[in-house]
C-alpha cells in the first residue's frame, strides 16, 4: 500500500483522533485544533537530533519555550 491511512484511532464519536498514512505521515487530532501534551517539566514531546541526543520541549509559566536533555 502507498497510499491511504494505514492506522487509525478514533473518538467515541468516530472522529479519528490518530491517522497513520502509507507515506508516513501522522495526523494528531486534526479535526480537534489542540493538542495537549503533558502537565509538568517530566512530560512532554520528546525530540532527537541527528546525533542521537533526547531533548524534551519545555514551556515556562511565562510560555517561553525552551529544551531539556533527557
Amino acid at each position: 500500500m502507498t497510499s491511504g491511512s494505514i492506522f487509525s484511532v478514533n473518538d467515541v464519536s468516530g472522529i479519528p483522533s490518530i491517522d497513520v498514512n502509507a507515506d508516513g505521515t501522522v495526523r494528531i487530532c486534526q479535526y480537534y485544533g489542540d493538542l495537549k501534551v503533558g502537565s509538568g517539566q517530566s512530560q512532554g514531546v520528546v525530540l532527537t537530533s541527528p546525533n542521537g541526543t533526547e531533548y524534551r520541549l519545555v514551556v515556562s509559566d511565562a510560555g517561553v519555550l525552551s529544551t531539556v536533555a533527557v
